[in-house]
Order: C-alpha cells, then structure tokens, then sequence
C-alpha cells in the first residue's frame, strides 16, 4: 500500500505467440471462461502476427475477446504515446487484420478507454467493435474525481477506500439513481442515432455511417477511403438476437406496472430529513 507498482509494457511470462497461447490456455483451464487480452496498434501491421498464428494454429477458440485500450491507459508516458495510433485507428486495423486472415467472426472486439457519450461509441461501432466497455465513466457518477489515489486508500470521495469516513462519502441511496440515469441517457442516445441512420439496433452500425473530415474543404465517407469495408451486420445472427431481446424488454416492461422513480432531489431530501432526526 503506498508503493509504486511495476507496470512494464510486456511481461516475463513470455516472448512469442506460443508463449502467449500457453498462458492464455492454461487461464482458461482455471477459471473455465472466455479468455480475452487488451491490445494497442501502433502501425497498420501490428496484429498481423496474431491473426496469422490464430488462423494457422487453429486455436482461435482459447482467445475469444480483443479489447482496443485508448493510449493513455496502457502507457501514461507522453513519449510513448507518438509511438501508437489513436484508439479508433486501433479498432479499424484490428478488425481488417482479423477479416483478412480469416478469423474475425471467431472473436469479439471490445472498444474501451473513455468511450463515454453515445456518439463515440457509435464511432467505435462502425469501425468494427462489438461491444462497448464502460468503467471510468460509470464510476464518475458515483462520484470519482481521478484523484488517482486508488491504490493508496486515501480516495478523497471515498470509492476506492475502505476508511469509514471516507466511504461514509459514497451514498448508495444517491448515487445509484445517477449511475441509472447515465446508462439509461447514453442508450437512449446510442438507439438514437441508430434510428437516426435508418437501423433497428447499433450493432448495424457501418463505415458507410461516419465520415471523416480531412480538411474544411473536404469530407469523405469511411467506405470510400477503405477498401476493405466492414461487411453489413444488419442481417448477422447477433443483431437478431439483440433486436429479440429488446423487443422482449419492451414487451415485459408494458406488462408490468412500474412504480414511479424517485428522483435525485427527493432522495437527497430524505437523507437530509434523516440526518436532521439523527442529530
């Protein structure tokens, strides 16, 4: 506690893909889950080796899950960060590399780092990611403030501490009503744009879909400057299910009568109204 933690950029566990996959089996014989690792680019072939191994060795089931890190996470050193390419730069190589190879239906592409408001997620959708990792801007609702003070227990609003009186800074009976309320507004926006291009569920959403200004004079769609588009996945399996378990949500959610939240000024009346009868 206090002490710095060693972080290298790779680890002494092993020097090659064979190495990885060994480390990667035998996580997978423990815990008996899909496996997955985080990944960076930093040029347009930097997963190349991966995807080969996978579509030659055939082990394509022991790595189920690619997470594209945004930069700053993965390594914090400003001198390192000229030596990788942007995060949806990231998202874009890795879903080529795998479609060339032939693997990419084979493992799911998860977009993280940031990715807090709807319409960069829908970036991140149409470039090829699966899913959508939300951790540090859930945990703003809660209350963090990045103090970065997490491994010290000292967290001023009380998070990551396990010191009474920091903790007595989280209120559950407050928080939570955030925490929902940002979830539900950032769904809602990600359907909305969907709706907004013509689909049923964000999990169509394509190249075709975004555009990339190059200049104020110029703007182009992503599907004309790449050649290798993503294929629709308007029509996938996936996005049937997807669209059958919201459908299914609806349907549960006008059967049953809800009873009306309460919002976060009532809560924070209570406590106070609470607090006044404590004291």
């Amino acid at each position: 506690m206090g002490h710095d933690v060693e972080s290298p950029n790779r680890f002494p566990l092993f020097s090659d893909m064979d190495g990885l996959f060994q480390l990667l089996t035998h996580w997978q014989d423990i815990t008996g889950k899909p496996i997955g690792i985080k990944v960076v680019a930093g040029d347009e072939h930097t997963f190349d080796e991966l995807a080969k191994y996978m579509r030659d060795t055939g082990k394509t089931q022991i790595l189920s899950r690619l997470m594209v890190q945004k930069v700053e996470q993965v390594q914090p050193i400003k001198k390192w960060r000229i030596a990788l390419v942007y995060q949806f730069s990231g998202i874009r190589i890795l879903d080529e590399t795998l479609r060339e190879y032939g693997v990419r239906d084979q493992v799911k592409i998860i977009a993280s780092g940031m990715l807090a408001t709807a319409n960069k997620m829908a970036v991140a959708l149409s470039l090829g990611a699966d899913l959508i990792y939300v951790a540090r801007a859930a945990m703003n609702t809660v209350g963090c403030i990045n103090a970065a003070k997490c491994h010290t227990n000292l967290c001023p609003v009380g998070i990551t501490s396990h010191l009474p009186h920091l903790e007595a800074g989280v209120v559950v009976e407050e928080k939570r009503f955030r925490t929902a309320n940002y979830l539900r507004t950032m769904r809602e926006g990600l359907f909305m744009l969907g709706a907004s291009c013509g689909l049923s569920s964000p999990t169509a959403f394509d190249y075709k879909h975004i555009a990339l200004r190059k200049s104020d004079n110029e703007v182009r769609k992503y599907d004309h400057i790449f050649t290798g588009s993503t294929p629709s996945r308007s029509e996938s399996t996936d996005d049937k299910k997807t669209h059958d378990f919201i459908q299914a949500h609806r349907d549960s959610k006008s059967s049953v009568k809800e009873e009306p939240e309460k919002s976060t000024e009532q809560v924070i009346y209570k406590m106070e109204e609470r607090e006044l009868v404590n004291s």
